[in-house]
């Protein structure tokens, strides 16, 4: 997730130096609009065969929300989901429904044709399990609050379930079930959520800790 577009990127002191060190693929999907609030990156240093911007609806695809990158053994995807608005209002959550529906349509896609693995880095703008909230144990009392509504939660676990992904730090945690860590932080009311995952295919799993 990034706020620049690749020219502002690479304008930050020391990247240019950092990219040429490494010798980074530098892919940037940035807004079209003038904020650039919504624009993702990615730096890979391996060729891609493909790259692919937005998830195939124009006017989601504007503000510039997902980034697929076709490599030689495995389909990345990073994306940044939209929030499904304010408290109360949920104005914006029919939109991140279809949002996640077409990405889910897209990756299935990608992966009939390219018969390859995914990696997903993305912010879901979804907490979904109690433990992913600060107040958990009042979980029951924000399912009006974005973020937290089941409608949300459902979609994000079917997309997970569609493409047979694993969230990593899910599965880690099973190894340490009291740990909570999160993500994201309101400054107003102090709630705190992880509202980011990294996903993987099942079958990437069994390499996972080594």
């Amino acid at each position: 997730e990034t706020k620049y577009t690749k020219m502002q990127f690479m304008a930050i002191t020391g990247m240019k130096e950092l990219v040429d060190k490494h010798k980074y693929h530098v892919l940037v999907n940035s807004s079209e609009n003038d904020s650039h609030l919504h624009g993702v990156i990615t730096l890979i240093k391996m060729k891609p065969a493909q790259v692919l911007k937005g998830v195939g609806e124009p006017e989601l695809d504007k503000e510039g929300r997902c980034l697929i990158t076709i490599c030689e053994k495995f389909i990345l995807v990073n994306s940044y989901t939209p929030s499904a608005g304010k408290p109360g209002l949920l104005e914006r959550k029919a939109t991140k429904i279809k949002y996640i529906r077409a990405m889910t349509a897209t990756i299935t896609n990608l992966v009939e044709k390219w018969k390859l693995p995914v990696i997903m880095a993305q912010d879901t703008n979804v907490a979904l399990d109690s433990k992913d909230f600060s107040r958990g144990a009042r979980f029951h009392r924000y399912l009006r609050y974005p973020s937290l509504t089941e409608e949300e939660k459902d979609e994000v676990r079917t997309m997970m379930k569609k493409l047979q992904v694993t969230d990593l730090a899910t599965s880690m945690s099973k190894h340490n079930p009291n740990r909570h860590r999160y993500t994201w932080k309101c400054p107003q009311t102090k709630l705190a959520m992880r509202i980011d995952h990294f996903m993987v295919s099942h079958e990437m799993t069994k390499h996972q800790g080594s």
